[in-house]
């Protein structure tokens, strides 16, 4: 007779943080904040990846972009470039992986390379 004996782990990774707002807006960079996921499992957050991508064709093609902390804003420049149409996404990441994607951002347009602001307020 054989016994299979099945051990689950313990592991939790963070549920899916809030959706991503925008705060300000250049031609060269996008800055925003999100809030933390709602039920925050046993272990921290080490950080956050955040996804975006502009389109191309009626496609988005993201590139991915890892915080060095938890903390739930970021200003984004690598990649980002004048009057193109983004979308964000974030996840938090723990010692056991990367938890599910927010909602997606509304899209947000770069403006023009002559240095004007796009400043957007709550």
């Amino acid at each position: 007779m054989l016994i299979l004996c099945v051990i689950f782990s313990a592991m939790q990774l963070q549920d899916k943080p809030g959706r991503p707002d925008i705060d300000s807006v250049s031609a060269k960079e996008v800055s925003l904040h999100w809030t933390a996921p709602e039920n925050i499992s046993r272990t921290r957050i080490r950080n956050y990846v955040i996804y975006y991508g502009t389109t191309d064709m009626d496609v988005y093609y993201f590139t991915e972009h890892k915080t060095r902390t938890s903390a739930t804003i970021c200003t984004i420049s690598e990649g980002i470039r004048a009057k193109k149409t983004y979308k964000f996404a974030v996840a938090a990441e723990n010692e056991h992986g990367l938890g599910p994607l927010s909602d997606y951002s509304d899209d947000v347009r770069t403006p023009t390379r002559d240095g004007r602001h796009i400043r957007i307020t709550y």
